[in-house]
């Protein structure tokens, strides 16, 4: 199937969105309810009411650095499970099934990414193969990689040059009313002279001095 023109590939790829969230509607076509029903603005209410509640506590979580360890391990662990023990690397099981000691300790969120970048490839596959299960999951292998550090170091950087550029323009301005205050300046001291000294120029009378 074609995800190119699903909510979360386009705000991925226009807006480099991570986190996306798809509300799925139905209209009058849930099997749940003997009737068809429709949403009112009370339903609708409740749904901007969990959304930030859940935003809030997604925040709350993102703030509390031990939260997130617990969080990023579980996960961890769970991917692992999902790959059967023939796909995990030896050292990283007794990590996930317990019953043996292990060498390798995952107590932080690097750790956690360091562990999985092991089975990145595995992982991928593993992705890849379940890519259809959901129209609008852009997790399955279809979205290019974008170059987003890159291209966020390079709009970084232009807007870097963009800024000395404007900070050397407002420089040469300066210095160029610099310059024309001083000679509006230089100006009105030699006007300012001349009517100091043109009465006396006045009173000077010229004699013809004859041999």
């Amino acid at each position: 199937r074609c995800k190119e023109s699903t909510g979360r590939v386009v705000m991925w790829k226009e807006m480099l969105i991570k986190n996306s969230f798809t509300l799925e509607a139905s209209f009058a076509g849930s099997s749940i309810v003997n009737k068809p029903c429709h949403f009112n603005i009370q339903d609708y209410e409740k749904f901007g009411q969990s959304i930030c509640e859940s935003l809030r506590q997604y925040l709350d979580i993102l703030s509390d650095t031990k939260r997130m360890d617990s969080i990023y391990l579980d996960i961890t662990k769970c991917v692992f499970r999902k790959l059967g023990k023939d796909k995990v690397p030896p050292a990283l099981l007794p990590l996930i099934y317990a019953g043996n000691d292990s060498t390798t300790s995952i107590i932080s969120i690097s750790d956690c990414l360091q562990a999985l970048t092991q089975c990145h490839k595995t992982i991928y596959e593993q992705d890849a193969s379940t890519s259809e299960d959901s129209d609008s999951d852009p997790e399955g292998g279809e979205l290019p990689e974008l170059p987003y550090q890159k291209e966020l170091e390079a709009k970084e950087a232009e807007a870097e040059l963009r800024k000395k550029q404007i900070k050397k323009k407002r420089s040469e301005k300066a210095i160029e009313e610099r310059i024309q205050k001083l000679t509006r300046k230089r100006e009105l001291h030699i006007l300012n002279d001349f009517n100091e000294i043109k009465p006396k120029l006045n009173k000077i009378k010229i004699i013809d001095i004859q041999p």
